[in-house]
C-alpha cells in the first residue's frame, strides 16, 4: 500500500488518486510532507525553512534532467528561501533508477501565515519531454507547538559528533555524511519529519537513510534496523489533496513511527558557498494528537558548517639558501597558506625534483626533514630520493602548513639553476589548481684566506713526560692537527736520547740528546705539510755544557729532492733558546716535509756533552674548521603581532679568531623585523647590524664582517613580529668569514621556526530554551583551540549574568569542567569563571553550570573575552534564555467512525441510519498541567455521543487523569473518548466541540475542532457551507456583519454506481472558477473547493442564500445533484471584547523584569475589525520588545516595541494572545 491512494475505507471515506502526469520515461513524486509552519505562540522564534523534496525516476538511462519548482497560485508569505534554487538538474539517472531533489520553503514570519497555503507543482525535463508531480499540491502553514516531546540528541560529521554549538570544516567538492540523531515519544507519531536545513545552493542532497526504533506503520518501512529512504515519516497515511474532505488528517489507519533513536543519515556533497559558514539548524516535526509540535531544542544545537574552498589555499616554495654550490645543500620550504576562517584536512602534493644537465637533485643523506603547523601528516622523505610526497596535511584557520626537506645537488655541474615545479596541491581528492616553483641557483665556493698560525703538529715534553718520543712508535707528537696525516720524531744519534726530568723550557722536563763527538748524527721531524702555506718550525735548543757539547747545529729540511740547510747555530747558548724558521714555499704541496738537526763538535759522547730540545712546533696557514651557525626564536610560541627575539649564534671551533664573519638572512611570509628592532651584537670587530623596521630580510657584518673568538662564540639578535598565524620556517644563508670563505656545509646555514598562535574562541548555549518561571536550563560554554598543532594555557573567562538570571542553589547537578584548571560558580549566584584551562592543539572543552530565573523575561547575556597565556585575548560569547510566564492552552480533535475501534475521519459519507461514532482527543498543548479538563458538543448535547459523559482514556502509566499533563518524551499529554452510537440522519451534519482546561482556577478554551459525516442516498450529491474562514468551522448558515468576509465550502460525492467526468459546480452568485475537482470522480469518492473571501453586504436583518448545483458526466450523459444552498444574515454588529492581563509574578525587584501575558478574545457572535489594543506603561516601568500570536481566523500585528498600541482582528471565539517585556526602574 505505499504510496498508494486509498479511495475507499469501508463506508465510503474519501481519499483522492490522482493520476501523475509523466513522460513515458520519467515519473515525478513528492517525497516531504505538505505541512510547514512557525512557532504557535512566537512565528518569529521558531523555525521558517523546510525542504521540499520530489524523486525523479526513469525507466530508461537518462542525463541532465532538469527539475524545476513551478508555483501554481501566490502567497507573499510563503515562497523559495531567497537564493536559492528553483532549478536543480541531476546529472544522471539509471535505467531503473531514481534521484531525489530538494527544494527550500521559507515562511515569513508572521502571523498573517498561518492557515494559509500555496499551491505548486515540480517537473522534471530531459532530452525526451517533460514529467510533472501530482496535482493540486500545497505547502500549508500550520501553528507549530514547541515542545520537548522531540529532541536532537547530536549531529556527526563522517561518525565524528559535533558539539551543539560546534563548527564542522566541508570543503568544496568533496561527499560527506552527516547523521542528525533525535527523539520523539516512545512510540511515535502519525506524522513526523526530521531534517537539517542544508541550503541547495551549497550543499547536494545525494542520498537520505532513516531509521526509527518505533514503527508499526504498513508504510513506513522500520523500525530499525531496516531504513528507509526519506525525512518523512506518513505513518498514518496522510491526505495532501487539498480537494479531499479528509484533508490534512489520516486516512490508513492510527499507526505510528518515531520513537526514542531516530537516526536520519545524509549523504551529501558541497557544490559552492567557499568562504562562507553555514548555520545548520535541525527540526523534528511531527502531527500527533490533535496539534502539531517540534522540538523545543530547535536553535540550541545548532551547528556551523564551515565551507572551506580549495581554489583559495595557496602552496609557494623555496629553496634556502640560494644560491649554493655545487655538492652542496639547501633546505626546500613548501607553505600552504590556508586563507579560509576554518581548517582544511587532508591537503596533499607531491613534488618531482629536478634535474640540470642531466645532474639529479636528490633528497640529503641523511633524510633531513619536518613539518610545523601541518596536524600529524605523512611526510617521510628517502635520502637519495628523487621526488617528495606530503599527505593527511591539517592546516589550521587563517594559517599556513610548513614542509621542510634538505635536498642535495652533484658536484657537476658547478653553474647553472634547477628550477622546480610541484604537482599541484590537493584536498583529499580535489584538485586546488595551484602549484609551485622556486629555483636554485649554482655558486662557486669561496675557499678563504686560510687560518695562519695553525698547529700541523708539536712535541711539548711537558713535565711528568717519561717515554722518550723516539721510543714511541712513530715518535707521536703531542698535537698532531687532523689533516696532517704524518708526524713522528726520530734521533740519529750514536750515544743516547732520553727525558730529562731536571731542566727544561718553563718547565722542569726536556729531550735530552748526545753524541755528537762525530759528525752526521742528528734528530728529525717529518711532518705531512700538503694542507698548509707559510710553514713555520719553531723549538727551543740548551747546550748545557758548551765547553764539551757540540759547537754547531745546522737544520735542512727536504720535501723529496734532497735536503737543503736553512740555519745554522754556531755555539749553541748554554739555557733554553727559541729558534724560529719561516719555511714559506720550502714545504711540501703534495706529501711529507723532512725537518733535520745535525749538531757536530761535541768533546764526547757523554750524556753531559749533548743538547737538550723543548718545544718543537710546526704551524702554518691552512683551511680553517667552518664556523657553525645556528639560530632561534624566544619566547615562542607568540601572539599574532606579538614580538620574539631572533638570536643568531656564531660559533668558531678554532684556536684562532675568525674575521669577516658575514650572513644574510631572508624572514619567510608573515614575518618582518618589529618596530621596535633591538638589533644587538657580541661580535667583534664592529660589523654593521642594523636591521629596519617592518624589513623582511637582515644582513649582518656587511660590509667589513665580525670577528668570532677562537674557540668560541659571539650573537646577533634582532626583534621580530609574526602578523599571519601558523609556523614560520626561517633559513638563512651561508656563514662566510674571511680566512674560511663560504661554508656551504654542515652547519652553514641556521634554521629556526616561529610559530604565531591565535587566541582561543567561545561560544554558549542555554540547553532548554525556552524555559518556564523557575525552571532550569543547562548553561554551556564551549572553548576551542584554533591552533591545530599548539597547546593552549592559561585559558580563562568570566561571565556575569544579567540581572534575575543566577546559579541554580544547589549546584545540582554540579558543575562540569572539560578545561581543566579552575571554575568558580556560587550556588545562587549570578557568575562563572574560568582559570588556568588548558587545550591540546585544534581540541574542544565545555564548562556547564545549570541557571534558574524567577521571572518572565529573554535573558540576553554577552560574557567576557576568553584568553590564553601567551595567545592573549579572543572573541566573547553570547546567547539569550528566555523565560516564560505559564502558558496554558489545550486542543481538541474530533473524528468520525462507523466502529467504536475507528479507523476515524474527519469526514465521511453514509447511508442514512449508519452508526456512528465519534472520537475526541483533548491535548494538553501548554506548558503547565490542566485540571481539570472536558469538552462539550453542543450538536451532540443529550444524545448517545454527547462527549460530557466521556470515560477519558490515557495511555501514561501510572495514569495522570483526571489532569492532562504537560508532554515530555515519556508522559503523553493527550486523553481519548469514544462516544456512541447514534444514527446516521440523512443530509449534512457538521459537528463542532470546544476543549477546556483549568490552570490555577482560570479556564483555557481551545479552538473549535469538526468532524462532518453526510447522510447520502445513492447519486451525486452537493453540500454547500459557508464559513468566516478558510478553515471553518462550516455551517449552513452564519450570521455576519456587513463587510465581514465569507468564504464557501463546495463538497461534491459520488454515491452513485458510475464514475463521473467534467465535475463543476454552478453558483449563480459565487464564480467557482478557481475551484479544482477530482475529476473524474470514483464511485464513493468525494472533493471539495473553498471559495473566498467574499465581502458580505445588504441591509441589518437581512439574508442572502446562495444556492449552487453540482455537474458531472459519464459517456456524454449529464448528471446534476440536487441545489444545495448557504446563507449569511446580516445583524446588527454585536460582539464581545475581554481583555486579561498578568504577569505571573506577586512583585519584582527594582532593576528586575517582567513579561506580561494580555489575551484579547472575541466572545462573539460577530467578527471584530480593527479593533486596538493598547497598554501604556506607567512610571518607572518600561516596556521593552513584544509580539503577538492570534487564532486561527485572526490576525494581530506580529512584533513591535515599546508602549502598545495595536490592531487585531478576531472572528468569533478568536484570541490574540499579547507577550510583553517590561523593566522596573
Amino acid at each position: 500500500m505505499r504510496g498508494d491512494r486509498i479511495g475507499i475505507l469501508g463506508a465510503a471515506v474519501f481519499g483522492l488518486f490522482v493520476p501523475m502526469f509523466a513522460h513515458a520515461t520519467l515519473t515525478v513524486t513528492p517525497i516531504t510532507w505538505n505541512v510547514v509552519g512557525l512557532d504557535s505562540n512566537s512565528p518569529t522564534s521558531g523555525p521558517k525553512d523546510f525542504p521540499v523534496g520530489a524523486r525523479v525516476c526513469s525507466n530508461v538511462a537518462t542525463t541532465n534532467v532538469a527539475v524545476n519548482w513551478i508555483w501554481d497560485s501566490a502567497n507573499a508569505n510563503v515562497n523559495l528561501r531567497p537564493g536559492s534554487l528553483s532549478t536543480i538538474t541531476l546529472p544522471a539517472i539509471g535505467a531503473g533508477v531514481c534521484a531525489d531533489a530538494y527544494f527550500e520553503i521559507e515562511v515569513n514570519q508572521v502571523a498573517a501565515a498561518y492557515d494559509t497555503t500555496r499551491r505548486y507543482h515540480i517537473t522534471a525535463t530531459d532530452g525526451s519531454g517533460t514529467a510533472s508531480s501530482p496535482t493540486p499540491r500545497e505547502v500549508y502553514v500550520e501553528h507549530l507547538i514547541s515542545q520537548n516531546r522531540n529532541s536532537i540528541t547530536g549531529i556527526k560529521l563522517n561518525g565524528v559528533s559535533i558539539a551543539p554549538g560546534g563548527s564542522m570544516n566541508l570543503v568544496v567538492g568533496n561527499t560527506y555524511t552527516i547523521e542528525l540523531d533525535g527523539g520523539t515519544a516512545t512510540q511515535g507519531y502519525n506524522q513526523f519529519e526530521a531534517f537539517i536545513s542544508f541550503p541547495n545552493t551549497i550543499f547536494q542532497i545525494l542520498s537520505v537513510s532513516t531509521t526509527y526504533s518505533a514503527d508499526n506503520s504498513p508504510y513506513v518501512p522500520g523500525p530499525a534496523p531496516i531504513a528507509t529512504d526519506k525525512l518523512y515519516a506518513d505513518a498514518c497515511l496522510w491526505e495532501s489533496d487539498p480537494t479531499s474532505p479528509n484533508y490534512r488528517s489520516c486516512i490508513g489507519g492510527d499507526y505510528k513511527a518515531g520513537g526514542s533513536a531516530v537516526v536520519t543519515t545524509y549523504t551529501i556533497k558541497i557544490i559552492s558557498g567557499g568562504g562562507t559558514a553555514q548555520t545548520l539548524n535541525s527540526l523534528l516535526y511531527d502531527f500527533s494528537g490533535s496539534s502539531y509540535h517540534y522540538n523545543a531544542d530547535f536553535g540550541v544545537n545548532a551547528v556551523v558548517a564551515n565551507i572551506v574552498d580549495p581554489a583559495a589555499l595557496t602552496i609557494s616554495k623555496a629553496f634556502s639558501p640560494t644560491p649554493t654550490v655545487a655538492g652542496g645543500t639547501s633546505t626546500l620550504t613548501f607553505t600552504i597558506g590556508n586563507p579560509n576562517p576554518s581548517a582544511v584536512s587532508g591537503a596533499n602534493f607531491t613534488d618531482a625534483l629536478p634535474l640540470l644537465s642531466g645532474s639529479q637533485m636528490v633528497v640529503a643523506t641523511p633524510a633531513t626533514f619536518s613539518t610545523s603547523g601541518c596536524g600529524s601528516p605523512t611526510f617521510a622523505p628517502t635520502a637519495g630520493a628523487s621526488s617528495i610526497s606530503f599527505s593527511n596535511g591539517n592546516v589550521a584557520a587563517n594559517s599556513s602548513c610548513v614542509v621542510n626537506v634538505l635536498v642535495s645537488v652533484p658536484s657537476t655541474p658547478i653553474s647553472g639553476t634547477y628550477s622546480n615545479t610541484s604537482n599541484h596541491l590537493f584536498v583529499g581528492s580535489t584538485d586546488t589548481g595551484h602549484f609551485a616553483s622556486a629555483n636554485l641557483g649554482l655558486t662557486s665556493s669561496s675557499s678563504g684566506s686560510g687560518l695562519c698560525g695553525q698547529t700541523l703538529a708539536n712535541w711539548t715534553v711537558p713535565n711528568g713526560t717519561t717515554a722518550n718520543p723516539p721510543d714511541l712508535i712513530g715518535g707521536i707528537p703531542t698535537i698532531k692537527a687532523a689533516n696532517v696525516s704524518t708526524a713522528t720524531a726520530a734521533a740519529n744519534v750514536p750515544a743516547d736520547a732520553a727525558i730529562l726530568a731536571t731542566s727544561g723550557q718553563n718547565d722542569t722536563t726536556s729531550w735530552q740528546t748526545w753524541g755528537y763527538k762525530n759528525a752526521g748524527q742528528y734528530i728529525q721531524f717529518v711532518v705531512d705539510t700538503r694542507n698548509y702555506t707559510g710553514v713555520q718550525m719553531s723549538f727551543y735548543v740548551a747546550n748545557p755544557t758548551p765547553a764539551n757539547g757540540p759547537t754547531s747545529i745546522v737544520l735542512s729540511y727536504d720535501k723529496g729532492s734532497g735536503f737543503t740547510p736553512i740555519l745554522t747555530i754556531a755555539g749553541p747558548a748554554t739555557s733554553f733558546t727559541l729558534h724560529t724558521i719561516d719555511f714559506t714555499g720550502l714545504t711540501s704541496t703534495t706529501g711529507n716535509t723532512t725537518f733535520r738537526l745535525i749538531a757536530t763538535g761535541a768533546n764526547n759522547d757523554n750524556s753531559n756533552s749533548g743538547l737538550n730540545y723543548d718545544n718543537i712546533a710546526f704551524s702554518g696557514c691552512g683551511t680553517p674548521a667552518q664556523p657553525t651557525f645556528t639560530k632561534s626564536f624566544s619566547p615562542n610560541p607568540i601572539a599574532v603581532n606579538g614580538t620574539s627575539t631572533l638570536t643568531f649564534t656564531l660559533s668558531n671551533p678554532n684556536i684562532a679568531q675568525l674575521t669577516g664573519a658575514k650572513f644574510t638572512d631572508n624572514l619567510p611570509a608573515g614575518l618582518q623585523v618589529a618596530t621596535t628592532p633591538s638589533a644587538s651584537t657580541t661580535c667583534t670587530g664592529s660589523p654593521t647590524w642594523s636591521p629596519t623596521a617592518g624589513s623582511t630580510s637582515v644582513n649582518f657584518g656587511q660590509t667589513t664582517g665580525a670577528n668570532i673568538p677562537a674557540s668560541g662564540s659571539c650573537t646577533a639578535s634582532v626583534a621580530v613580529t609574526a602578523t599571519t598565524a601558523g609556523p614560520h620556517t626561517n633559513v638563512s644563508g651561508f656563514i662566510s668569514t674571511t680566512e674560511g670563505g663560504t661554508n656551504s656545509g654542515s652547519g652553514g646555514s641556521a634554521t629556526a621556526s616561529l610559530t604565531a598562535i591565535v587566541a582561543p574562541s567561545i561560544a554558549k548555549s542555554f540547553g532548554t530554551n525556552p524555559i518556564l518561571v523557575n525552571g532550569t536550563s543547562l548553561l554551556t560554554f564551549t572553548i576551542t583551540n584554533p591552533n591545530a598543532s599548539d597547546a593552549l594555557t592559561g585559558i580563562a573567562f568570566a561571565d556575569t549574568y544579567p540581572g534575575g538570571l543566577v546559579n541554580v542553589s544547589p549546584l545540582s547537578p554540579p558543575i562540569a569542567n572539560t578545561c581543566g584548571g579552575s571554575v568558580t560558580a556560587t550556588a545562587g549566584g549570578n557568575s562563572i569563571s574560568l582559570s588556568g584551562g588548558s587545550l591540546a592543539g585544534g581540541a574542544s572543552c565545555t564548562v556547564s553550570v545549570t541557571v534558574t530565573a524567577a521571572a518572565a523575561n529573554v535573558y540576553a547575556n554577552i560574557s567576557g573575552a576568553v584568553s590564553a597565556t601567551t595567545a592573549g585575548t579572543g572573541s566573547t560569547a553570547s546567547a539569550s534564555l528566555t523565560v516564560n510566564a505559564p502558558h496554558p492552552a489545550i486542543s481538541v480533535l474530533k473524528r468520525v467512525g462507523t466502529s467504536a475501534t475507528g479507523p476515524w475521519f474527519d469526514f465521511l459519507s453514509v447511508a442514512p441510519t449508519t452508526p456512528l461514532y465519534y472520537q475526541f482527543t483533548a491535548e494538553n498543548t501548554g506548558d503547565v498541567a490542566l485540571n481539570p479538563f472536558s469538552v462539550s458538543d453542543s450538536t451532540l448535547a443529550g444524545t448517545a455521543a454527547d462527549p460530557t459523559g466521556c470515560a477519558w482514556q490515557t495511555t501514561n502509566s501510572p495514569s495522570t487523569l483526571p489532569a492532562l499533563p504537560v508532554a515530555t518524551a515519556t508522559i503523553d499529554p493527550t486523553a481519548t473518548c469514544v462516544v456512541g452510537p447514534i444514527s446516521a440522519a440523512n443530509g449534512d451534519h457538521p459537528n463542532t466541540a470546544t476543549a477546556r482546561g483549568t490552570y490555577s482556577g482560570v479556564v483555557y478554551d481551545s479552538n473549535p475542532a469538526s468532524a462532518d459525516y453526510i447522510g447520502a442516498t445513492a447519486g451525486f450529491s452537493l453540500l454547500k457551507q459557508i464559513g468566516t474562514s478558510a478553515s471553518g468551522p462550516w455551517s449552513s448558515a452564519i450570521s455576519v456583519s456587513a463587510g465581514d468576509n465569507v468564504f464557501y465550502k463546495f463538497t461534491l460525492v459520488n454515491t452513485g454506481a458510475l464514475v463521473l467526468s467534467s465535475i463543476s459546480v454552478t453558483d449563480p452568485l459565487v464564480s467557482t472558477a478557481s475551484c479544482t475537482f477530482t475529476d473524474p470522480l470514483p464511485v464513493s469518492g468525494a472533493t471539495t473547493c473553498i471559495v473566498g473571501p467574499l465581502v458580505a453586504s445588504g441591509a441589518g436583518g437581512s439574508t442572502t442564500t446562495n444556492t449552487a448545483t453540482g455537474n458531472g458526466s459519464n459517456s456524454g450523459t449529464i448528471y446534476h445533484t440536487a441545489p444545495s444552498s448557504a446563507s449569511y444574515t446580516i445583524g446588527s454588529t454585536s460582539s464581545d471584547l475581554v481583555i486579561t492581563k498578568t504577569d505571573g509574578v506577586a512583585s519584582v525587584n527594582a532593576g528586575g523584569s517582567t513579561v506580561y501575558t494580555i489575551i484579547a478574545t472575541n466572545n462573539g457572535p460577530s467578527a471584530v475589525s480593527a479593533a486596538t489594543v493598547t497598554d501604556t506603561a506607567p512610571a518607572s516601568l518600561t516596556f521593552g520588545a513584544w509580539s503577538c500570536a492570534a487564532s486561527a481566523g485572526s490576525s494581530c500585528s506580529a512584533s513591535g516595541s515599546g508602549n502598545l498600541s495595536a490592531a487585531v482582528n478576531l472572528v468569533n471565539g478568536g484570541t490574540a494572545t499579547f507577550t510583553v517585556n517590561a523593566t522596573v526602574a
